[in-house]
């Protein structure tokens, strides 16, 4: 008699290995791990780094920005396009439809100046639409941040940098408190403190569009990576201009956590 087959859907043997399901979600264990066992101390005077969750909604505000950004990206497309055809096209509309060449020139203009303005935009509308869901913690952003004043910035798992995303794992205002040596990333969804004695490097990082800057840290036994982004007009134009390949965020946290730069 043949052995009875093995019945496909019973239980493995083993348990399979836990599934991480935010990069960040070891180092956020250790957090409350930390806070629960000091109860009622301000995290300040924990005197280690922390990743604490901050609001619950995040996740759909960061989904709402980036869906927008997209929107802003083709209607900011569509409208170059629409106005370089209408260009290419402006004699045979004028004589075959007797449109008016200032007509035609003026709808063109104002089509491919508008896609300009919509793709220089976007990033003013992130930095507003983050500021605005962050409320009263990005006026303490602002108080905290004593060596410059605070930037909006994307925080990406350090690990996945390199992969096109239509958002980051979170947007967050970097208040830089070189006076305590530690970087405060009010964010979305998490709250990040960086203390310079936790921090084991920082190095700028190469992404598949963009460059940022990698921050490797600890909280307590737990080691974690983040790649910050900080999108510029101005310092994008430089870089395709004059060359310039240093991220604009690398100086000011290499001098908060007292770093030469």
């Amino acid at each position: 008699m043949s052995a009875p087959s093995a019945n496909p859907y019973a239980p493995p043997q083993t348990p399979p290995e836990p599934i991480e399901l935010d990069f960040r979600q070891a180092a956020v264990e250790e957090s409350l791990r930390i806070i629960e066992s000091n109860p009622g101390r301000p995290f300040d005077d924990l005197g280690v780094s922390l990743v604490v969750p901050a609001d619950f909604e995040g996740p759909a505000r960061i989904r709402h920005i980036g869906r927008m950004t997209l929107l802003r990206l083709v209607m900011g497309l569509v409208g170059l396009a629409l106005g370089a055809l209408l260009a290419a096209v402006e004699s045979r509309l004028s004589q075959d439809w007797q449109v008016p060449h200032w007509l035609t020139i003026t709808v063109a203009s104002v089509c491919s100046l508008g896609g300009i303005a919509l793709l220089f935009a976007s990033v003013f509308c992130v930095r507003w639409s983050v500021r605005r869901h962050l409320g009263e913690r990005y006026e303490a952003v602002r108080r905290l941040s004593n060596l410059r004043s605070p930037l909006c910035v994307g925080v990406e798992d350090a690990r996945t940098f390199t992969t096109m995303k239509l958002a980051p794992e979170d947007f967050a205002y970097v208040a830089f408190d070189a006076a305590s040596r530690r970087l405060i990333l009010e964010g979305l969804t998490f709250r990040y403190v960086i203390l310079a004695k936790d921090m084991l490097s920082v190095s700028q990082a190469a992404g598949a569009t963009a460059t940022g800057v990698q921050v490797v840290f600890r909280v307590a036994r737990v080691m974690i990576g983040i790649t910050l982004q900080h999108d510029s007009v101005w310092n994008e134009f430089k870089k395709q201009t004059i060359g310039r390949g240093q991220d604009p965020l690398l100086k000011p946290i290499q001098q908060t956590f007292g770093l030469p730069a």
